[in-house]
């Protein structure tokens, strides 16, 4: 008699019988009617994918986020879902090399699920960029250095997550960000206590988050922020201050700061 073969169970991707549990019940859409409700109710394009993608998986990682979807920064695509009041759980996961671990979202605890009184991010149209770009040109509000148009996003001055979205007509609201710093602005956010706890926008607004070009803390720490970066032609004055740092033995961004106080002590 010929033995059947059984289908290879699938592995899970974590060892922590929590996320296993939760894992399983996101692939098996076993969720309350109201939380997959609120999920049917999503409508903006990368929350929905990021949604449709864990209910048929169990889960979803941000290298598959960043190589299936082309979202530069993961992070934002989960904080896109939360907006949405569908709740999330970050858990580590092993990258498909197996080299290092990165992180996994799956669907939370049902009774963390809420009606987001933000409504979900807006799309922003295309004459709000263009107005942005007008006004800045094509560079990065933050370190100054220039980008195809494509390249830059748009992004809130003042945290979505809290403030929601500003009339999209005014254009001094939104501010224009490179990928690279778009993420270290995001994470400052998310990790400073007016953002978690007290949500003062007084605070936001006098940040250099905000407003670098006139700051009065960096997510409430006493600091100032000099962005500077060498293009083109100007590579060969960063060649010069690297090998004048080397000299000294100092790290490169050391020796700048001390030539600048050199520079205003002898005026």
């Amino acid at each position: 008699m010929r033995r059947k073969r059984q289908r290879p169970v699938s592995k899970s991707p974590t060892d922590n019988p929590e996320f296993v549990k939760l894992i399983e019940r996101a692939k098996s859409k076993k969720l309350p009617k109201d939380l997959l409700d609120l999920i049917d109710k999503v409508e903006a394009a990368r929350p929905k994918r990021v949604l449709a993608h864990i209910l048929r998986e169990g889960y979803v990682t941000t290298e598959e986020l960043h190589d299936q979807y082309d979202y530069h920064h993961p992070p934002r695509a989960r904080m896109d879902v939360l907006d949405n009041g569908v709740p999330l759980v970050t858990f580590k996961v092993s990258s498909r090399s197996g080299t290092r671990k990165i992180a996994a979202y799956t669907i939370g605890d049902p009774a963390d699920a809420k009606s987001s009184k933000l409504g979900g991010r807006k799309a922003f149209p295309k004459a709000l960029k263009k107005s942005l770009v007008a006004r800045d040109g094509a560079k990065c509000s933050v370190c100054f250095a220039g980008f195809d148009e494509n390249f830059l996003q748009v992004d809130h001055r003042l945290p979505f997550e809290i403030f929601g979205d500003p009339d999209l007509t005014k254009v001094d609201e939104f501010m224009l960000l490179c990928p690279s710093c778009q993420r270290r602005k995001s994470w400052a956010c998310e990790h400073c206590k007016n953002f978690t706890t007290t949500k003062k926008k007084s605070v936001c607004e006098k940040c250099f988050w905000a407003t670098p070009s006139g700051y009065s803390h960096v997510a409430l720490t006493e600091t100032r922020a000099l962005e500077l970066l060498f293009a083109e032609e100007e590579v060969a004055v960063y060649e010069v201050l690297a090998k004048a740092a080397a000299a000294a033995g100092e790290d490169v961004q050391v020796h700048a700061k001390q030539l600048l106080k050199a520079l205003l002590k002898g005026r």
